[in-house]
């Protein structure tokens, strides 16, 4: 009876890693019948097995009794990898309600467990949801080199909600915002200036094109405009090649039917990641999720460590690129600035506008709408010195002087 129970989830098991989760629902009434007739240890694995399908067809009440079971027995044998087991499918079963708070709760209880035993493998183990929840693990800062050695030892690939974060173990990070530096597992390359800056030169524009499947018509317009067809396809070829032996990582460079992709399953980039971390913090705020928003965005704003390539001279490849990144981080700071100024929670806003005159002193709104903020919280003095460093900075970088409208609220302060 218990080969039987053990190769009826097996079954089961091999549909789930497969990701046919039709077929693995097939399975479902022969393991619960399988359950009455077999011993602890592949009873508590069908039951597993159950929890996984049951989570899959999104029955969580149903998905819940079966985990519980497995609890029960795994306390029974008074086993640690069950524990550990549970302890993920508890988390994972979080995930799928949305309970962030219980999803870190049993990610710290399972990865405790796992970085002393050194666990790496269990019983019905998916590699999907694993990489869910290492980065989940990975984004609270939740044992991260254990969580990292899962990654490395069993080569699991990122997922669409992996992209963006820093810590995965990825074999190469980019970063270009306020720099440029390349990492190569863990290391930074050196460059060799003059050997290397046509190939660094390609990394560049091609990351300042956005990075995937860009013609190689646009890069060589941009790093050899004067060049014709054949000379231009000639120094890309031979280019790409130099960047590839410089990178030194196979699948890291792909080029089919004349478009280059960075890979972004073996690539980190720092601009990807800001990009989303924005998205999801403007789609925090435009749901009033303020809270969310903040934390969104703070991860965005740890990474802009200046204008992209800032201290090189880029052409309009990369000046594109530049401004919208920059543009959109004011956007965001801004319209948290006035999320807070409308709540009258003068003190935040006044954060955020300070933070936005940091990134670009020269945008006079945020000027405006720090004097309007200082004049709420009857800090009179700061408001009108405010206005005397955005007259000075327009006088000296334009020779101009403040808007209309900055010199009504200037007044509007003198007169109380």
């Amino acid at each position: 009876m218990t080969a039987l129970c053990i190769k009826r989830w097996r079954h089961g098991k091999e549909a789930l890693l497969l990701g046919d989760f039709h077929k693995a629902a097939q399975f479902q009434a022969q393991l619960e019948s399988s359950i009455r007739l077999g011993a602890t240890l592949p009873v508590a694995v069908a039951h597993y097995a159950l929890f996984q399908i049951l989570i899959e067809q999104k029955e969580l009440n149903k998905a819940t009794q079966h985990l519980k079971k497995v609890r029960q027995m795994g306390e029974r044998m008074k086993s640690v990898l069950f524990g550990f087991m549970v302890h993920l499918a508890y988390a994972q079963l979080s995930i799928s309600r949305s309970d962030e708070k219980r999803t870190i709760k049993y990610l710290r209880r399972a990865m405790a467990l796992g970085k002393e035993k050194g666990y790496l493998n269990f019983w019905i183990w998916r590699p999907q949801v694993m990489t869910r929840l290492c980065g989940k693990a990975l984004e609270h800062g939740i044992e991260s080199e254990y969580a990292k050695l899962l990654i490395k030892k069993r080569n699991l690939s990122p997922n669409h909600e992996t992209l963006e974060l820093e810590d995965w173990p990825w074999p190469i990070k980019i970063y270009t915002l306020g720099r440029f530096s390349i990492v190569l597992d863990g290391k930074p390359i050196r460059f060799q200036r003059k050997a290397q800056q046509k190939p660094m030169t390609l990394l560049k524009v091609l990351i300042a094109l956005g990075g995937r499947e860009i013609p190689e018509e646009e890069i060589t317009d941009a790093l050899w405009p004067d060049a014709d067809g054949d000379r231009a396809h000639e120094a890309f070829a031979t280019t790409l090649q130099r960047l590839r032996r410089t990178i030194g990582m196979d699948g890291a460079l792909i080029l089919g039917e004349g478009r280059l992709t960075l890979n972004p399953k073996v690539c980190w980039v720092d601009t990807w990641a800001f990009e989303r971390f924005l998205g999801r913090a403007e789609h925090a705020l435009k749901g009033n999720e303020i809270k969310e928003a903040v934390w969104w965005f703070e991860k965005a704003e740890q990474l802009y460590q200046g204008n992209f390539l800032c201290d090189e001279h880029i052409a309009s490849w990369g000046m594109r690129l530049r401004e919208r990144l920059r543009n959109r981080l004011l956007r965001q700071i801004s319209a948290l600035g006035d999320t807070f100024y409308k709540t009258k929670a003068y003190k935040q806003a006044t954060i955020y506008y300070q933070k936005g005159i940091e990134v670009d002193d020269l945008v006079e709104e945020l000027y405006q709408s720090l004097m309007k903020t200082y004049e709420a919280l009857g800090r009179h003095a700061e408001a009108l010195s405010t206005y005397q460093g955005l007259k000075k900075k327009l006088s000296d970088t334009f020779g101009i002087s403040p808007s209309s409208k900055s010199e009504a609220i200037y007044r509007s302060i003198l007169k109380d």
